[in-house]
C-alpha cells in the first residue's frame, strides 16, 4: 500500500507530525504533496478586504502546480490522505 499524503497542511502539526512517524515506523510508503501555506488570523477590517483575501486564495492554490509535479507519483498512490490544515 502506498499513502499519498496530500493539501496545504504544516508538517510539524502534531497529528500530521505522528501520522507520518507512523507510516514510516510501519515501512508504509508516502508521497507528500504540499503546498504549506501559514494560517493567518482575520482579525481586522483590513485582514477581510477583497485585496488580502484574493492574496491567501491564491497562495493556497500552489497544491495544483505541486500536484502536477508529482503527478506520476501520485498515481501509485493507493489513498490520499488529507493533512491539517489542508482542506482547501
Amino acid at each position: 500500500m502506498k499513502i499519498c499524503f496530500f493539501g496545504t497542511y504544516d508538517r510539524t502539526y502534531t497529528s500530521n507530525r505522528l501520522f507520518l512517524q507512523g507510516l514510516e515506523a510501519n515501512n508504509i510508503p508516502v508521497v507528500e504533496i504540499n503546498a504549506h501555506t501559514q494560517v493567518t488570523d482575520l482579525l481586522t477590517a483590513n485582514d477581510m478586504s477583497w485585496i488580502h483575501l484574493f492574496k491567501r486564495f491564491s497562495k493556497k492554490f500552489r497544491i495544483i502546480s505541486e500536484t502536477i509535479k508529482k503527478r506520476k507519483e501520485l498515481q501509485t498512490a493507493d489513498v490520499i490522505y488529507v493533512g491539517y490544515p489542508g482542506h482547501v
